[in-house]
């Protein structure tokens, strides 16, 4: 399974942004979690809620995966126990509380089964 993310490294921070959309492999590892993996490496999350790809490894690459009744995926990190989301200037970072009802926080991705 692969999960559609734009997500670009960051240059001299280690960290993404927002970018052209890209095919993340999906690692299932029970209980719900996954493991996103990234041609750089894992995405993983440090306390800060900062989003590196290849950065980290353990616990900060978990995440629970959750589908809204529409079929889009939420991501929370097992690390912070906040959602993955986009922000508006682009930063990807996982440190939303949780989705709004409106669905325009970034909280929300579109999966591709392959």
């Amino acid at each position: 399974m692969h999960l559609c993310l734009p997500l670009l490294p960051k240059p001299g921070l280690g960290s993404v942004v927002s970018g052209k959309a890209d095919l993340l492999r999906v690692e299932g590892i029970a209980l719900g979690r996954v493991i996103l993996h990234h041609a750089d490496g894992p995405l993983s999350v440090t306390t800060g809620g900062i989003v590196t790809a290849g950065g980290l490894g353990g616990a900060a690459t978990h995440w629970q995966w959750m589908e809204t009744p529409t079929g889009e995926v939420l991501l929370m990190s097992l690390a912070t126990n906040r959602f993955l989301r986009i922000h508006a200037d682009g930063l990807v970072r996982a440190d939303s509380p949780g989705p709004t009802p409106d669905g325009r926080d970034g909280t929300r991705f579109r999966f591709i089964a392959a």
